[in-house]
């Protein structure tokens, strides 16, 4: 049983989204229009960016320039 809440933060500061939560859900292919920055703090997830799949796990930054495509997928995804 999957007993994790889905929660997501979006903090904007200075044109820079800094993006904190838990969530078992995937986000498709997506842009931001400004620079955006993600922390693992648990867990793990797939971060697919210039046709690169990257394994990011707990501690791991992510960073996505203006309106550069990109998707996450949770590893713990459970439906």
């Amino acid at each position: 049983m999957n007993n994790i809440k889905n929660s997501i933060s979006f903090l904007l500061k200075d044109n820079i989204e800094l993006i904190e939560g838990t969530s078992t859900h995937s986000f498709p292919i997506h842009t931001h229009q400004i620079f955006c920055i993600g922390i693992v703090t648990r867990g793990s997830l797939r971060f697919i960016i210039n046709n690169l799949e990257y394994s990011l796990r707990e501690n791991s930054i992510y960073l996505v320039p203006p309106g550069k495509s990109h998707s996450i997928y949770a590893d713990n995804h459970h439906e």
